[in-house]
C-alpha cells in the first residue's frame, strides 16, 4: 500500500541556471542545424558522379549533358540534382514526385510521365555515367539521417513542453500523456541510429586509403608514415563501426530491459571517450601529413589530389564523431530521465542539462580547433600568404596558380563560420539558421580541373609596367611585357609604350582595375609627323667639347686687352691668338669668338666657305638619327622633328626619304609595318596590336588553330570600342595567323557591329553571323565571347546570345599553327579598351559566361555549378522550389516573413502554444491545451485539489471553463525539491560540497582543500571522481587533507554528499588544469649598448622536465601586437639576428618573447636592446685635390646610406637627419686646437658660402680641415685633409648672384667678393637691356676704378623688368699700384619666370638603362625649352649641366644591384627666368637572368625528373601547378626549386623565377607537362567532320595503340530535323552495344540535311588490359548539302505592259529563304544586249513572303535572279534562275492607237450632243409650262371639295 500521495512533478530540468524552456529548444534547434549542415557538407561520394542532365524533349547526348559533381556532399548533391529537376517542372505541367521518383503531370499524379536518367545514357553507351540508382541511393541514405534527427528533436520538443504544461500546477497525479510522449520520443532515436549505420556501410566500403597515399611519393613522406596513416585510418573505421553498432546494441538493451544504466558502469560514457580517440588519431593522420612529409607543398599539383582526398576524409571522420557525439549525449539525457520498473518520469538529480549542453559546445570547439590547426598547416606548409586572400582584399595584382589556396579557405571559412557561436548562450540569441553557411571542401577538385582547360588568361595588373621589356633588336620597335601567364608574353609596337589605363575599366569586387588602352596615337598609314618621343628612337649625344662650352656658357666672355679684326677673332682657349678659322659652333662679335645659338637635338656645321660667319644664328643640321628639319632645309626658324612613319633620315641630315625597304628581316611574320629609321632599313613594329610569344621573344609561340576555336573551345573577353571611324570598316578583334579572325563588321549608316570569323590572309568571310547590333546597345564596357560546341558557332554578348551558326572549322580556316594575336593591323585596327582575354579548351555553359578573375572567384569559394552568386564576399543560392528567398539585407537564403525553416523547406510558423507534428508536420495543440475561436492555444482552466485517496483522482473546473477533461499518471516536486518514491514526499537534497579553488588553470602540486568543515562524528561522506563521471555512493572519500598531484594535463573533479537515508546532494563539477612552468635565460642581456649589431640567444628549460626546443619558442621586434604561435619562430642555430639602421640614431629594439608548450604556463618576455650604428662620414668637395688658388671652393656632402640596408625608401634614399661638423685651420695651429666633437666642431650650412682661405692670403698657407657626421647622438669617424693655397690677383674674381624670390615678385643681386684679404674692394657696372643679347653685355673694361663699389645686396622690384647686365672686379693696391681681377660678367635675366618642367618618373625601374621624358609646361608661355639638371647634387641651377633633349638617359653601375638617382631639373628658356625645381627620386634595379629547366615542357609517358638553373648569383625558387582559375605566382617567399623535381601522373605546370637579395626577380617562366594516366581505346575518327557534299562519302577509322589489336566500329546516323532514323544506301553489317550499324565501308547518305553521327569503338582483343574496353562516345553533327532547287515564276510570261506583279515559288520542304536581286534596263534592247554576269551573292536580298502578298512589282524591262538559299545547299551550287521580263512596247504602241481613236469619237459625240440641245430647249420650255398649269389646276379643284364640306364660302 502506497503510504503517501505521488505529488506533483517540478521541472528543474536546465532551468535552474537562467535558461528558458523556450532557450533550450533554441538551443537544440540551432546546434542541430550548424552539425546538420557540417554534416552534409562533409560526407560525400568518394569519387566523381556523371549526372545526366535530366533534360526532358532533348536529344543531347548525355556526355554533353553530363553534369560532373567531383567528389560531391551530400549537401551539393542534392541542390544540383533539385536544380536540374526545377529546370524541368519550370516550363511544363510536371512535378517531381519523390514517393515515385519520377516526374509526373501535376494534374494526374498518379502515373510516371519521365523516369530518370532522362536521356541516351539508359543504353550504357558512355562510360562516365554515373549508376543513377547509386547516386539516389546515397541521397536517400543522406537526407535520411537529417529527416530522422529533425523528427527525434520535434518529439523531444513535444515531451518537454508537455512537461512544462504540468508544471504550472502545485499537485498532479496520474497524467497518463507523459507514458505516450515519452515512448514516441524513444522510438525516434532508434531511426536516427538506423539511419547513421546505414549511410556509414555505404560510404566506408568506397574509401581506399591506400589509393590516396600511392599519389604521394615515398621521398615526400615516408612508406612507414603512409603505414601509420593507413592503420590509423583502418582502425578508425573500424571503431566507428564499432561504435554505431554498440550503440545500437545499447539502445535495444535500453528498451528491452526498460531500466536506465548506472552511472558507474555506463557504457555511453565509454563510446563518448572514443569518439574523443577517433577524432584525435585523425587529426594525428593530419599532423603527420603535415609535419612529417619533406619539402613544401606549393604549387605541388601530384600532391593536391591526395592531400584534398585526406582533408576530406578528416572532415569526413570529424562530423562522424561530431555526429555520434551529439547523437549519444541525447541518448544519455534519455537515459537518465526514465526508469521504466515503476513507468513514471523523474527527474535525475545528477542530470545537470546545462552542464550536456557545454559538453557539446565543448565538442563544437574542439571541432573548430582541430580545423584551424589544419587551416594553419595549409598557410605555413603551402607558404600561403594569408594578407593576399582576405575577401576585404580582392586586388588582382597577385595572381594566385597553387592548387591549396582552395583547401586552405575553404577550411578556414569553416572556422570563421563556427566563430559565429562562441559559446551556447550566442547560439540561442542567434535569430538567423542560415547565417552560419559551410562550403563543400570538394568544390576544390572543381577549380583544380576547370584552370587545367585555361588556355591563355591575359589578367591586366596595375604592375604590368613594371614587367616591361624593351626588346633591343635589329630594326625591331617593339616592347615585351611578361602578363604573368605561365610560358607566355606578349609584344607590342612601341607606339602603346605606357598603355595600362586605370580609369575606363570598372573597378570594383569582382573587376580588375585596369585595363589595356590599345589606342594608337596616329593612324599608321598617313604621313603625319611622329610627336611622340617613343618614336624618335634613342637620341644621339652632342659632342663633348660642344657640352663644355656650353656648360660655361655664360662665364666664358674674356676681356682681352684689344679686338682682332674680322675675319680672325681671339681665340676661345688662347687670348693672346687672334686666328682666322675658329673651330665649329663659333662666329665672329667685336673681335671676340662667340659661341652660336641653341637648337634642339641640332649640330652645328662649319661655314661653307671656309670662313667665319657673323650670324649668331650659325648653320646647323639635326644630330639625331630619323629626324629632319620642318621647312627649307636651313631655316632657322624651324626645329629638328622626327620622321613621320615610312620615312627615314640619316644623323646629321636635314632631309626626309622614303622608306623603300621595310626591315632586314622579319621573324616569324609577327612583325608588319615600318616606323621612321635612321637608314633605308625602316624600324618595323608587330603587325598586331599584341602578339602572344613564349618568354623567349624570339622563340615563336605557335598556336594550333583548333585549340582555340575548334569544337568545345570558348574566346572570351573584355572590350571597350570608342572613336569609331568615320566610314564603315571591318575591325580585328582576335586571331591566329593565317587561320582565323574574329571581326566585328563596323556600319557608319546603321552605327551598328556585326561579329564575324574571316580568313585573315584572303580576306574571305567564313562565318557570317548576320546579326547586327547597335553601338548605342553596348556599354561603356560589354563581355564578349565566342563558343564553339558540336560544330555551332555562337556569339555572346554581355552573356546573352546573338546569334548560332554551324562552324566547320577544319574546312573554311587554315589549319597550319602560327601565333595568336589581339586587335589589328592597318586600316582594321581599331581603338578599344580589354582586359580579362581568355581562351578555354572546353564550351563554357551560359552561366560560365563572363566569369572575373579566376583568383577571385577561389577567394570568395563560389561553386558555379550550383548557380550561387555573389553578395558581399559570400555566395549564396536560394532553393526558390522550397521557399527559400534571397535576403539583401544579411546576404544569405531565409525563410519569408511568418515562415520558418523546416528540414530545408520554408513552412508557416505554428502560432503560440502550437507544436509541429513531425508525420503530418501540421501545427497541433499540446495535451492540456485547446484552441480557442481565434486558432490560439490557451491553457486548460483546470484546478488541480488534493484527492480523498490515492484511488480516486478529482478534477474542479470553473463554471466558465470549456476545457477537456484529460488525465496525467506522473507526478513531481516544485524548486530544488526531489520526489522520494520510499517517503511519497517531496524533499530537499543535501548541500552542494564546494571547494576553496574555482575551475582554473595551477601549477601542480597546488592543494585542492574543501572549503567548509565537514563534521566527520555525523554520517556525511564527500566522496569524488576524476575522471568526468559522476560519483556514486562507493566512490573514494575526498581527502581531508587535500587534493594535489604532480601530473599534467586536465582533471575533472565531481564531488557528491552521501547521508542514509537523505537524498545525496547534487555534483559539484571543477575543471583544473595543471600546468608545469617555463624559465628561459636570454644572451647576450639586454642591459648594456652594442654596436652595429648583435644576435641574441634564447634557452629554456621546464618544470616539470621535458623535451623542449626552439620550434616552441616565438618572438615578434618592434612590434605592438603581442607574440603567439604564428609570430616568428624562434632558430635555435641563428638567433634573433638585430641589426641596427643609421639613419636614427642609437637603435632602441623590442623583443617579445613567447615560450609556448602544451601543459605549461607560457612565459612571455620584453627585452629591449640599445645598438649603436656605424656613421659613414661626410664627403669632401673638392675630392684628391691638394694645391688651390687664392681659396677653396669647399663643400661637405651627406654620405649615401649603406648598400646593405635593405629598407632604403624610393622616396627618400639619404640620411635624414645627417649634420656635419668641421673645424680648419693653419697647419701651425693643428697642435693646438681640441678634439673635434658635435659641441666644438662648426655646423655646416650648405646654404652659407664659406671662404675657404689663409689668414693673410697673399702669403699663401697649408690648411687642415677636420669632418665628422652626426645622426642625432651618434656620430662617425674624424675625416681629415690637408689644403695647399697660393695667391694670384687676377684669379681673386667675385662672384655674382641672383635670387628671383616668387612671393615678393623682386629680383635680388649679391656680388661676392670671394676673399677676407684686407683692402679688397668690389665694383661693379650695371645696365639695363631690353634684349637678349650678350654682345651688348660683354664690353671690355666696362668696370674700372672708377665705377660703383659695392656695399650691400640690392633689389629690382616688378616695374624694372628686363635683361641686367652686370659686370664685376676686385680692387687691391700694392705699393701705390692698383691691381685687379678679371672681369666677370652676367647678363641675369629678370622678365617672367618659366613654370616647373613636367617630369614624372616612376619611383622604381627594373632595368639597368631607362629614359625618362621630360616635357616643357606650355600652359601659360609656349616656348622652346632649355633643361639644366643635377643628379646627385641638390638643387638644379641656372649654371647646371643642360639636358640635350627631352629625355633623361640612367644608367645603373655594373657593379651594383641597385642604385639611387636623386634628380632635379629646371627649365631656363631663351628670355625667360629659370622655373623653380622639379625634383624626384628614381631607384634602378638589375633584374636576375631568366631560369631554365633541364627538360623541355610537352608529353610524357613516364615520370620526368627536371633540374632548374639561374646565373649571376641568382638562385630559382618555383611553383608547382596544375592549371586553375587561381594562379600563384612565385614570390621571394616561394620555395627553392630542389635538386631535382619528379613529376607523376597528370598535367602539371612549373612556374620558375629566379631571385637574388637585392636584384629584381626574373621574369616567370611556365613549363607544361602531361604524363599519360588512363588506358582505353582512342575514339573514332569521322571524315568529313561537319560537311559533306554531293557524290561524297562518310568515312570512319580507329587508332590502334597495340600491335594486332582488332578494333569494331559501331554507329548510328540520325537526322537532327525530324529526329529519325536514316539507313545508309551502302551495305552496312548489324551493330551492338545500341547502335545500329557497324561501319565496314565507306557510307553514303541519300539525304539532304542536318545528320547526328554517334559512334564508338570497341576492342575485340581480351588480352590487352584496358581500363575500358571501349572507347568514349565520338558525336559528329555533319551538314549533307544538295543541289538548290527549281524556282518558278507565277505568272510564267515574257513581256508585260504597263507592269506586273509576279511570285517566285519553290517545292523544297527544307527552303531557308528566297534571294532575289532585280536589274532593271531603260529599254529591251539594253536587257537583251546585257553582257553582265551574274551578281554576286552579296548583292542578293531576302524575298519575303509575307510582307509581300502581291509579289514583285515589275514596270521596266527587267531580269529577276533568284536562288533558294539555306543551310544545307550546295553554297559552290546555288542554282540561280533568271527570269527575263520584256516591255511589251508593240501594246503600248497599240494602246495609243486605240487612245487616240477613242479621243476622236469622244468629241464627234460631243458635237452631236451639242446639236441636240439646241433642238431641245424650246421644246422643253414648252411642256414646263402645260406641267406647271396641270398642276394648278389640280390644286384647285382639292380646294372647292373641302370648302363644301366645311360651309366656307370662296371669294
Amino acid at each position: 500500500m502506497i503510504k503517501y500521495f505521488i505529488i506533483a512533478l517540478v521541472l528543474n530540468i536546465a532551468l535552474s541556471n537562467g535558461k528558458t524552456l523556450d532557450e533550450i529548444h533554441q538551443w537544440d534547434k540551432i546546434y542541430w542545424n550548424v552539425v546538420n549542415q557540417y554534416t552534409l557538407q562533409s560526407l560525400r561520394y568518394p569519387g566523381d558522379l556523371y549526372i545526366p542532365f535530366y533534360l526532358i524533349h532533348t536529344d543531347t547526348p548525355c556526355e554533353e549533358s553530363n553534369t560532373i559533381n567531383y567528389f560531391p556532399s551530400i549537401y551539393t548533391l542534392d541542390k544540383t540534382i533539385s536544380q536540374i529537376r526545377f529546370t524541368n517542372t519550370s516550363k511544363d505541367p510536371l512535378v517531381y514526385s519523390y514517393s515515385k521518383n519520377c516526374f509526373v503531370n501535376k494534374f494526374d499524379i498518379l502515373q510516371c510521365l519521365f523516369q530518370e536518367p532522362i536521356s541516351r545514357c539508359s543504353d550504357n553507351d558512355s562510360p562516365k555515367l554515373s549508376n543513377s540508382k547509386e547516386i539516389r541511393l546515397f541521397l536517400e541514405k543522406g537526407k535520411r539521417i537529417q529527416i530522422e534527427m529533425f523528427n527525434y528533436y520535434t518529439k523531444k520538443h513535444e515531451f518537454f513542453s508537455y512537461l512544462n504544461f504540468i508544471q504550472s500546477y502545485t499537485i498532479m497525479t496520474g497524467y497518463n500523456r507523459v507514458q505516450t510522449y515519452k515512448l514516441e520520443w524513444i522510438s525516434t532515436m532508434a531511426h536516427v541510429l538506423d539511419s547513421i549505420d546505414s549511410l556509414f556501410k555505404f560510404l566506408s566500403s568506397k574509401n581506399d586509403i591506400n589509393q590516396i597515399l600511392s599519389g604521394i611519393d615515398s621521398n615526400i613522406l615516408a612508406e612507414t608514415w603512409k603505414l601509420k596513416i593507413t592503420n590509423q585510418f583502418t582502425s578508425s573505421t573500424n571503431r566507428i563501426n564499432q561504435d554505431i553498432s554498440s550503440l545500437k546494441s545499447n539502445f535495444q538493451y535500453f528498451v528491452d530491459h526498460q531500466k536506465p544504466y548506472s552511472s558507474q558502469k555506463n557504457p555511453l560514457e565509454l563510446l563518448l571517450v572514443d569518439f574523443q580517440g577517433v577524432l584525435d588519431l585523425q587529426f594525428n593522420s593530419m599532423e603527420i601529413l603535415f609535419t612529417n612529409s619533406l619539402g613544401s607543398f606549393k604549387s605541388n599539383n601530384q600532391l593536391f589530389p591526395s592531400v584534398q582526398r585526406l582533408t576530406e576524409l578528416y572532415q569526413e571522420f570529424s562530423s562522424w564523431c561530431w555526429l555520434l557525439d551529439t547523437v549519444t549525449r541525447e541518448f544519455l539525457m534519455i537515459d537518465g530521465f526514465f526508469d521504466y520498473n515503476e513507468s513514471l518520469m523523474i527527474v535525475n538529480q545528477d542530470q545537470n542539462i546545462e552542464s550536456a549542453i557545454d559538453k557539446k559546445v565543448l565538442f563544437y570547439k574542439q571541432i573548430q580547433s582541430k580545423l584551424s590547426q589544419v587551416s594553419q598547416w595549409f598557410t605555413t606548409k603551402a607558404s600561403i600568404d594569408t594578407t593576399l586572400f582576405s575577401l576585404s582584399n580582392l586586388e588582382t595584382s597577385v595572381k594566385i596558380y597553387d592548387p591549396f589556396i582552395c583547401p586552405y579557405l575553404v577550411t578556414k571559412s569553416f572556422v570563421d563560420n563556427m566563430n559565429i557561436f562562441s559559446n551556447s548562450q550566442s547560439m540561442i540569441s542567434s535569430n538567423n539558421l542560415l547565417s552560419l553557411q559551410f562550403r563543400d571542401l570538394g568544390y576544390c577538385r572543381y577549380i583544380f580541373k576547370r584552370r587545367s582547360s585555361l588556355t591563355m588568361d591575359m589578367v591586366i595588373t596595375k604592375n604590368l609596367q613594371s614587367n616591361k621589356q624593351e626588346i633591343q633588336l635589329n630594326n625591331h620597335n617593339i616592347l615585351a611585357y611578361d602578363f604573368l601567364f605561365p610560358g607566355t608574353k606578349f609584344i607590342t609596337s612601341i607606339l602603346f609604350h605606357s598603355f595600362v589605363s586605370d580609369s575606363i575599366y570598372p573597378s570594383d569586387k569582382f573587376h580588375s582595375s585596369v585595363s589595356l588602352n590599345l589606342t594608337f596615337p596616329f593612324s599608321p598609314n598617313s604621313e603625319v609627323s611622329a610627336q611622340s618621343s617613343m618614336l624618335s628612337g634613342v637620341d644621339q649625344p652632342v659632342s663633348g667639347e660642344y657640352l663644355a662650352l656650353n656648360q660655361s656658357f655664360e662665364t666664358f666672355l674674356v676681356n682681352a686687352q684689344s679686338n682682332c679684326d674680322y675675319p680672325s677673332c681671339y681665340n676661345y682657349f688662347n687670348l693672346a691668338e687672334c686666328i682666322i678659322s675658329p673651330p665649329p659652333y663659333f662666329y665672329f662679335a667685336a673681335g671676340v669668338c662667340m659661341v652660336c645659338s641653341q637648337k634642339a637635338n641640332a649640330e652645328f656645321v662649319y661655314n661653307s666657305l671656309g670662313y667665319i660667319t657673323t650670324s649668331s644664328e650659325c648653320m646647323f643640321v639635326c644630330s639625331l638619327a630619323r629626324q629632319y628639319k620642318e621647312g627649307l632645309e636651313y631655316d632657322y626658324s624651324k626645329n629638328c622633328t622626327d620622321a613621320p612613319i615610312g620615312w627615314w633620315s640619316p644623323a646629321k641630315d636635314n632631309k626626309k626619304y622614303k622608306c623603300t625597304i621595310p626591315s632586314l628581316f622579319v621573324q616569324k611574320n609577327r612583325l608588319g609595318f615600318g616606323t621612321n629609321g635612321d637608314n633605308d632599313n625602316c624600324l618595323i613594329t608587330p603587325l598586331y596590336q599584341i602578339i602572344f610569344t613564349n618568354t623567349d621573344y624570339s622563340a615563336p609561340r605557335d598556336i594550333n588553330p583548333l585549340d582555340i576555336i575548334g569544337n568545345d573551345k570558348t574566346i572570351e573577353m573584355w572590350l571597350s570600342i570608342f572613336n569609331l571611324t568615320s566610314s564603315s570598316a571591318i575591325f580585328s578583334i582576335t586571331g591566329i595567323w593565317y587561320s582565323f579572325e574574329v571581326c566585328l563588321v563596323y556600319s557608319k549608316e546603321k552605327q551598328t557591329l556585326k561579329p564575324i570569323v574571316r580568313n585573315p590572309l584572303t580576306g574571305n568571310v567564313v562565318l557570317d553571323s548576320n546579326t547586327e547590333i547597335l553601338v548605342s546597345s553596348l556599354n561603356e564596357f560589354f563581355h564578349f565571347a565566342v563558343i564553339v560546341e558540336s560544330n555551332v558557332l555562337s556569339f555572346y554578348i554581355n552573356g546573352e546570345r546573338v546569334s548560332r551558326t554551324l562552324f566547320v572549322p577544319t574546312e573554311s580556316i587554315g589549319l597550319s599553327p602560327s601565333f595568336q594575336y589581339i586587335g589589328g593591323k592597318d586600316e582594321n585596327a581599331i581603338h578599344f579598351y580589354i582586359n580579362e582575354y581568355r581562351t578555354l579548351s572546353f564550351a563554357v555553359s551560359k552561366k560560365q559566361i563572363g566569369y572575373y578573375n579566376y583568383d577571385k572567384m577561389i577567394k570568395l569559394s563560389c561553386n558555379s555549378q550550383n548557380s550561387e552568386s555573389i553578395c558581399n564576399g559570400k555566395c549564396v543560392e536560394c532553393v526558390t522550389v522550397k521557399g527559400f528567398v534571397f535576403n539583401q539585407a544579411i546576404c544569405s537564403c531565409s525563410c519569408p516573413e511568418f515562415f520558418e525553416n523546416v528540414n530545408g523547406v520554408c513552412l508557416k510558423k505554428c502560432l503560440d502554444g502550437l507544436f509541429r507534428d513531425s508525420s503530418s508536420m501540421e501545427c497541433k495543440c499540446l495535451d492540456g491545451y485547446y484552441k480557442d475561436p481565434t486558432g490560439t492555444c490557451v491553457v486548460c482552466k483546470t484546478i488541480p485539489v488534493i484527492p480523498d485517496s490515492v484511488d480516486s483522482l478529482n478534477y474542479t473546473f470553473p463554471p466558465t471553463s470549456n476545457s477537456p477533461r484529460q488525465s496525467v499518471i506522473d507526478c513531481g516536486c516544485f524548486g530544488e525539491f526531489q520526489y522520494d518514491y520510499v517517503d511519497y514526499s517531496c524533499m530537499p537534497p543535501l548541500k552542494t560540497p564546494q571547494l576553496n579553488l574555482g575551475s582554473a588553470s595551477y601549477v601542480s602540486n597546488t592543494s585542492i582543500l574543501l572549503s567548509y568543515i565537514v563534521n566527520t562524528h555525523l554520517p556525511y561522506f564527500v566522496r569524488f571522481t576524476i575522471d568526468d563521471t559522476d560519483p556514486v555512493d562507493c566512490s573514494s572519500e575526498f581527502p581531508l587533507e587535500g587534493f594535489n598531484t604532480m601530473q599534467l594535463g586536465r582533471f575533472i573533479i565531481k564531488l557528491k554528499v552521501f547521508k542514509d537515508k537523505r537524498l545525496p546532494s547534487k555534483v559539484a563539477t571543477y575543471v583544473y588544469d595543471f600546468k608545469g612552468t617555463i624559465d628561459c635565460i636570454f644572451s647576450p642581456p639586454d642591459s648594456q649598448p652594442y654596436t652595429a649589431g648583435l644576435d641574441v640567444f634564447i634557452q629554456c628549460t621546464s618544470f616539470p622536465s621535458s623535451s623542449i626546443s626552439s620550434p616552441w619558442i616565438y618572438y615578434t621586434i618592434n612590434s605592438i601586437e603581442p607574440p603567439s604561435i604564428y609570430s616568428t619562430k624562434y632558430n635555435h642555430k641563428y638567433g634573433i639576428q638585430l641589426r641596427s639602421d643609421p639613419r636614427i640614431g642609437v637603435n632602441i629594439m623590442y623583443i617579445n618573447v613567447l615560450a609556448d608548450l602544451n601543459q605549461y604556463f607560457n612565459v612571455t618576455k620584453t627585452l629591449v636592446y640599445n645598438i649603436t650604428p656605424i656613421i659613414p662620414p661626410p664627403i669632401i668637395h673638392p675630392d684628391y685635390r691638394f694645391d688651390f688658388v687664392n681659396s677653396v671652393p669647399l663643400e661637405l656632402i651627406p654620405p649615401p646610406l649603406p648598400t646593405n640596408l635593405t629598407s632604403i625608401s624610393p622616396t627618400n634614399p639619404n640620411f635624414i637627419n645627417y649634420n656635419i661638423y668641421y673645424d680648419l685651420v693653419e697647419q701651425s695651429l693643428t697642435n693646438t686646437r681640441s678634439a673635434l666633437t658635435n659641441t666644438t666642431g662648426i655646423l655646416y650650412d650648405p646654404f652659407v658660402n664659406i671662404i675657404t682661405e689663409c689668414e693673410f692670403p697673399m702669403k699663401g698657407c697649408v690648411l687642415h680641415l677636420r669632418t665628422m657626421g652626426c645622426v642625432l647622438e651618434v656620430c662617425s669617424v674624424i675625416n681629415t685633409r690637408i689644403l695647399k693655397l697660393s695667391f694670384n690677383i687676377t684669379q681673386l674674381r667675385p662672384t655674382i648672384l641672383s635670387e628671383y624670390k616668387k612671393i615678393s615678385d623682386d629680383y635680388s643681386i649679391e656680388i661676392l667678393k670671394n676673399t677676407n684679404l684686407m683692402g679688397v674692394e668690389t665694383k661693379y657696372n650695371l645696365d639695363i637691356l631690353f634684349k637678349n643679347d650678350i654682345n651688348l653685355c660683354n664690353g671690355t673694361d666696362r668696370v674700372d676704378s672708377k665705377s660703383f663699389g659695392y656695399t650691400n645686396k640690392f633689389s629690382f622690384k616688378s616695374e624694372t623688368r628686363g635683361f641686367i647686365c652686370i659686370c664685376a672686379k676686385n680692387f687691391k693696391s700694392f705699393s701705390r699700384t692698383l691691381f685687379s681681377s678679371e672681369q666677370v660678367c652676367s647678363l641675369l635675366i629678370y622678365t617672367s619666370q618659366m613654370d616647373k618642367p613636367i617630369f614624372n618618373p616612376l619611383l622604381e625601374y627594373i632595368s639597368t638603362f631607362v629614359q625618362i621624358p621630360v616635357k616643357p609646361n606650355n600652359t601659360r608661355y609656349p616656348h622652346f625649352p632649355i633643361f639644366r639638371i643635377e643628379v646627385n647634387n641638390g638643387d638644379a641651377k641656372p649654371t647646371s649641366q643642360i639636358l640635350p633633349g627631352e629625355m633623361l638617359e640612367l644608367k645603373l653601375s655594373p657593379t651594383l644591384s641597385y642604385q639611387h638617382f636623386q634628380i632635379s631639373i629646371i627649365d631656363c628658356p631663351v628670355d625667360y627666368m629659370c622655373s623653380d625645381p622639379v625634383a624626384t627620386n628614381v631607384k634602378l634595379i638589375a633584374q636576375c637572368p631568366d631560369p631554365t629547366l633541364s627538360h623541355p615542357e610537352g608529353t610524357y609517358y613516364n615520370n620526368v625528373t627536371l633540374i632548374g638553373h639561374c646565373g649571376l648569383d641568382c638562385f630559382p625558387v618555383y611553383e608547382q601547378i596544375s592549371i586553375q582559375p587561381i594562379p600563384l605566382i612565385p614570390t621571394h617567399q616561394s620555395p627553392m626549386f630542389p635538386p631535382s623535381l619528379t613529376l607523376q601522373k597528370g598535367d602539371h605546370a612549373v612556374l620558375l623565377m629566379c631571385t637574388h637579395e637585392f636584384k629584381a626577380p626574373s621574369s616567370i617562366k611556365g613549363f607544361k607537362f602531361y604524363v599519360e594516366e588512363y588506358l582505353r581505346p582512342a575514339r573514332p575518327t569521322i571524315s568529313p567532320i561537319q560537311s559533306l557534299f554531293p557524290k561524297q562519302t562518310i568515312s570512319m577509322t580507329s587508332t590502334q595503340k597495340y600491335p594486332n589489336e582488332k578494333l569494331i566500329i559501331y554507329y548510328s546516323i540520325i537526322s537532327t530535323l525530324f529526329t529519325n532514323k536514316l539507313v545508309p544506301t551502302t551495305a552496312q553489317a548489324n551493330g551492338a552495344n545500341g547502335y545500329d550499324y557497324q561501319y565496314t565501308s565507306p557510307i553514303e547518305i541519300d539525304y539532304t540535311g542536318q545528320i547526328k553521327i554517334q559512334a564508338i569503338v570497341v576492342s575485340q582483343s581480351p588480352s590487352i588490359a584496358y581500363e575500358y574496353n571501349y572507347s568514349s562516345e565520338r558525336i559528329e553533327r555533319i551538314d549533307v548539302y544538295g543541289v538548290g532547287p527549281d524556282i518558278l515564276m507565277v505568272p510564267n510570261v515574257e513581256k508585260f505592259y504597263p507592269n506586273i506583279n509576279v511570285e517566285l515559288v519553290s517545292n523544297s520542304t527544307i527552303m531557308d529563304a528566297i534571294m532575289i536581286k532585280v536589274v532593271e534596263f531603260s529599254n529591251n534592247e539594253l536587257m537583251l544586249t546585257n553582257s553582265a554576269p551574274v551578281p554576286n551573292m552579296n548583292e542578293f536580298s531576302l524575298y519575303d513572303i509575307s510582307s509581300s502578298s502581291e509579289g514583285i512589282l515589275i514596270e521596266k524591262p527587267s531580269i529577276i535572279y533568284s536562288y533558294v538559299t539555306g543551310k544545307y545547299y550546295d553554297p559552290l551550287n546555288y542554282n540561280i534562275k533568271q527570269f527575263k521580263l520584256l516591255y511589251d512596247y508593240e501594246a503600248e504602241a497599240e494602246e495609243f492607237k486605240r487612245f487616240k481613236e477613242r479621243e476622236k469619237e469622244k468629241k464627234k459625240k460631243l458635237n452631236y450632243l451639242g446639236f441636240l440641245v439646241l433642238l431641245i430647249v424650246p421644246l422643253l420650255v414648252y411642256l414646263g409650262k402645260i406641267l406647271r398649269d396641270k398642276i394648278i389646276y389640280r390644286n384647285y379643284v382639292k380646294l372647292i371639295k373641302q370648302s363644301k364640306k366645311s360651309g366656307l364660302k370662296l371669294e
